[in-house]
């Protein structure tokens, strides 16, 4: 909770540019409704990638409760450090803590999303598409 700004700051810069890219607000309201609420099994299945030699957070992996179930509330790695495993660790980190009380891990990925290609390698299952549509009232 000490880090809320900086991981807010990772989220705009890990998915700027990008398909999930949002205001610099909405991330910082998103970390703060999470710490609030978040049960503390759910914060121990939790991760924040810190950088040993800067200090700075690299990743960041949320885990919620929605529908009785645990679901991926957010997961990025800031884009200089992808490819070495990090999502996977925190990702496996979430499996392992969660298992014995919950049968199911879930998430909603963007399509276009880079991960989406991790997610399928990791075992998650597609469960169908959602859209979001916008209308404008004159």
């Amino acid at each position: 909770i000490d880090d809320m700004s900086m991981i807010a700051e990772v989220f705009k810069e890990a998915y700027a540019n990008g398909p999930d890219e949002r205001e610099a607000q909405v991330y910082a309201e998103d970390a703060a409704r999470y710490f609030d609420v978040v049960d503390p099994k759910l914060l121990s299945a939790s991760s924040v990638v810190y950088d040993l030699i800067t200090g700075e957070i690299v990743g960041v992996c949320l885990i919620s409760l929605w529908e009785g179930l645990p679901l991926v509330y957010s997961i990025t790695v800031l884009p200089q450090h992808r490819g070495m495993g990090l999502a996977s660790a925190m990702l496996d980190r979430a499996l392992t803590v969660l298992e014995p009380d919950y049968p199911v891990l879930r998430l909603f990925v963007t399509t276009g999303n880079q991960a989406e290609q991790l997610y399928r390698k990791k075992g998650f299952l597609s469960g169908g598409e959602y859209h979001h549509l916008k209308y404008t009232i004159e």
